[in-house]
């Protein structure tokens, strides 16, 4: 593979690369970022916290807070593992599939992460335990949970039984936790109930549970969003009683672009009626068996093989 003649040509080829929505969050998180520099778009405006959205209600936060990030360092760090995390899940849930994932997630991970801090002011009165008026902002709740579906099930196609972090193997499905802690112990900053708010979610909703409104927004898509070159269908068939020891959700024959399935398995045969490729997430692994020769009478050296004789 040669490498490209220019950093412009880098830069576009890496990007033509990216599907869809992955190219949508990155264009969102980066311009607001810009419209912080600039003094346009506030932290404090946009951010989310218990005070906020139950005192004050202010319900749109939710939307707003996991695009906007506290500094430069903040936001290079969650485009990194955006675009490392989300590519897989798009391909392989489409990209309306994809969006509603990462949505939801978002949404769960701040809902979760504000749900103590709620409990102890209600219930108890006291908001020295889980801080009332804290305010949080960033994308990390959802790509915890993009990074806990990779690391506990095949919804991305990118499942490993074990992970290695630094010198040491750990069990795949801890990943997400290890991290958490490694990342609250480097920067006591960070939002712990946010990030373990995004692996909570991943259990409690996965994309399976969302199969029916991911095909209903699929089928209600512009029609220029899927006549775009980056756009992923979310054509699926459901695997009758198949299942996963090892993933939170069973098992799915997925139907995805030729050209990105090939890259995740040879041995998928192409559909007949359409140019796409249908995979099968559990044989995945599975060598394709050889097809069977017909037995011919050779010569027991290593001459040609002999016709029959009349």
């Amino acid at each position: 593979m040669q490498l490209p003649a220019s950093w412009k040509s880098a830069v576009q080829s890496w990007w033509g690369q990216l599907p869809l929505v992955t190219r949508g969050l990155l264009g969102v998180c980066v311009s607001l970022w810009v419209l912080e520099v600039v003094g346009l778009v506030t932290v404090g405006r946009t951010c989310f916290g218990p005070y906020s959205l139950l005192g004050r209600w202010q319900l749109w936060r939710l939307i707003t807070s996991p695009f906007v990030h506290v500094g430069l360092l903040h936001l290079l760090m969650n485009m990194l593992a955006l675009v490392s995390l989300l590519p897989p899940l798009e391909r392989m849930h489409g990209s309306t599939g994809a969006l509603t994932v990462c949505l939801v997630y978002a949404i769960m991970a701040q809902l979760i992460a504000i749900t103590p801090a709620t409990v102890f002011h209600v219930a108890f009165g006291v908001d020295s335990v889980f801080e009332w008026r804290t305010c949080a902002a960033g994308l990390s709740g959802m790509l915890f949970g993009l990074l806990t579906l990779e690391t506990t099930t095949d919804d991305t196609g990118l499942f490993h039984r074990e992970r290695q972090f630094f010198c040491l193997t750990i069990p795949s499905r801890w990943y997400p936790w290890v991290l958490l802690v490694v990342i609250q112990a480097v920067a006591p900053g960070a939002s712990f109930m946010g990030h373990m708010g995004g692996i909570l979610s991943a259990y409690l909703i996965p994309p399976l549970a969302l199969r029916p409104y991911i095909t209903a927004l699929d089928s209600a898509a512009p029609d220029c969003a899927k006549a775009h070159a980056s756009f992923m269908p979310a054509n699926r068939a459901p695997l009758a009683g198949s299942s996963n020891d090892n993933s939170i959700s069973s098992g799915w024959a997925w139907t995805a672009p030729a050209a990105t399935t090939r890259a995740v398995s040879r041995s998928a045969s192409p559909a007949k009626s359409s140019s796409h490729t249908v995979v099968d997430l559990n044989t995945l692994s599975k060598p394709a068996p050889e097809p069977a020769r017909p037995q011919e009478k050779a010569f027991p050296g290593q001459g040609r093989v002999l016709g029959t004789a009349e």
